[in-house]
Parts: structure tokens; sequence; C-alpha cells
């Protein structure tokens, strides 16, 4: 059974329901091309493939994006580093044991050592008159007061007897037997032994101690 062509149909076109494309010639045998797909019935010429630029593109906008998070990591930890450096440097200030700001207790303690009358106060005095004739005296209990940061023991020094215009008339070794706390108020009296110290032949009533020596407590 022979197949029908639709009218015009002539020998060299495609047959009937063949998807009739434009009939594109080879190149002539041997040349460039020939043979090559894209050539003949059913086929038309390929274009060139796309995207090769978008490509590029892309590329290019990751290498750029990468580029800046690397540059945004770099600045955070420049920022860390140099918060960390604050931190470290204000926790050195801080620090009082830095030679630009010697320790306020080892200054205290020196101070201390060299001059106790500064942090031994006294109150309390009493007096004893072993003489009313030949004015004899004796001092023989006292409270002291430790407004020091540290406590101390073997104390000692001199009592001074003054007259009524604050001239001092008659001076008195004495010692302390005890510790006092930081901070800490002690009573010494000569009854229980905590207190020792000359008699004086004088007229003065006033009196005050003189501290010369104290030892701090280890």
């Amino acid at each position: 059974m022979s197949q029908q062509h639709p009218p015009g149909w002539h020998p060299g076109m495609p047959p009937a329901g063949y998807p009739h494309q434009p009939h594109v010639q080879h190149p002539p045998y041997g040349q460039p091309g020939y043979g090559a797909p894209g050539y003949g019935y059913g086929s038309q010429p390929q274009p060139p493939p796309q995207g090769g630029g978008s490509s590029a593109v892309r590329i290019v906008v990751g290498v750029l994006a990468g580029l800046l998070i690397l540059g945004a990591l770099g600045v955070g930890g420049a920022f860390l580093l140099m918060m960390n450096e604050s931190s470290t440097t204000g926790s050195r200030s801080n620090n009082v044991s830095t030679p630009d700001r010697p320790d306020p207790l080892a200054q205290e303690r020196a101070a201390l050592l060299a001059n106790p009358n500064s942090y031994l106060k006294t109150s309390d005095f009493i007096n004893y008159d072993k003489g009313i004739i030949n004015d004899y005296r004796q001092l023989v209990g006292v409270t002291v007061l430790n407004r020091s940061h540290f406590a101390v023991w073997n104390m000692s020094g001199d009592v001074e007897w003054v007259n009524d215009s604050g001239a001092r008339v008659a001076s008195m070794p004495f010692t302390l037997k005890g510790s006092i706390a930081a901070g800490d108020t002690k009573k010494f009296s000569q009854t229980d032994g905590t207190f020792t110290n000359g008699t004086v032949q004088s007229s003065a009533r006033r009196v005050h101690l003189n501290f010369t020596h104290v030892d701090i407590v280890e």
C-alpha cells in the first residue's frame, strides 16, 4: 500500500507526517562542518552554548562575598583582641601592687612601724597618787584603740607628764603586754600585769602615752 503525500509534495521532501523543518544543506563533502549536527531534515543549527558569562559573574560575586566575610571576621577578631587587651589593661590598672600604685596596706604597715602614734589612740587614764606631800604619781591604767589594719603587740614608749600649759615636766618608760587586734580596743592595767611603768615626782596631773615601738602580729 503506497503512502499518501500531501499536495505539493515532491521527492526530496520529508515523508508525510514527519515534522517539516527547513532543509539545511551540508557544506560540500570534505569541507569543514560536513556531517556536523544540526544539518539535515528535522534539525536546525544549534545555537552556541549560553551562560558562560553568567558563570564568570557568579564566580566573581562568590569571591567578593568570601572576601567580605573574611574581612568581617578579621574586623571582629581585631575588635575582640582590642577588648581583651583593654580588659587585661584594666585588670593590670586595678592591681594595687603595680609600681605606679603601691599597695596601700604596705604603705600603712610601714607607717605603723615608723610612727605608732598615728594609729594607736589612748583614753581612760587611771592615775595613782602615792604621796600627797611630795607629789609622787604613777599611771596605773589606760585604754588603747588600734585604728590600723594590723594586729599589734610588744608595744612600748614613754609616759609623759605635762603641766597645765602643755609643757612636759616628766617622763617614764612603759610597756604593754599582750596584743590588740586590728580595729579593736583593749584595756591595760598595772593590776593584771599588762601595763608597767615607773613613778614620777611632779605636780603635773595631765598625762599621755608616746608610743615609740610596736611589732605587727604575723
